[in-house]
């Protein structure tokens, strides 16, 4: 199962969301930074839900993941320095 990750250029580096987890928070300071915390920071949420014992989300298409985002940073009036990348990052096995 793979999960769509937007990375939205921020001050240089780049802030992660993710349309499927809202308890997911993360950033990276270059490209390559950001895909490795993209992955560690999926690792964490389901690994939080397992031990909850909570179903995962099932994962969105893009055109919702799309309106998702685009919603939460509109909501806290974060303005992207640049377009957003959405790509998809497997959920980590055990």
């Amino acid at each position: 199962m793979k999960y769509l990750i937007a990375f939205v250029p921020d001050g240089g580096k780049f802030s992660l969301f993710s349309p499927d987890f809202l308890e997911f928070d993360s950033c990276g300071d270059d490209f390559h930074d950001a895909m490795h915390m993209a992955s560690d920071c999926l690792r964490i949420c389901v690994e939080e839900y397992r031990r909850e014992g909570r179903a995962l989300p099932e994962p969105c298409g893009e055109e919702t993941a799309r309106k998702r985002v685009t919603s939460a940073l509109a909501e806290v009036g974060f303005v992207p320095e640049g377009e957003i990348t959405y790509r998809h990052v497997p959920v980590p096995t055990e």
